[in-house]
């Protein structure tokens, strides 16, 4: 993976998890899980974001 591409995952990555409001260790799986389900039509797969 290139930096470039390591730099652009950790931005979206950083974001979900900052509107997760989990941003300090330890990350729980399931806290997480549970926001994505919360908000999946905000975390859609097919965003341009994620298919860059």
């Amino acid at each position: 993976m290139d930096d470039k591409t390591r730099r652009e995952i950790d931005k979206v990555v950083e974001g979900i998890l900052g509107d997760a409001g989990l941003t300090e260790p330890p990350v729980k799986v399931g806290d997480l899980l549970q926001h994505l389900e919360v908000h999946r039509d905000f975390y859609d797969a097919s965003a341009s974001a994620l298919q860059q």
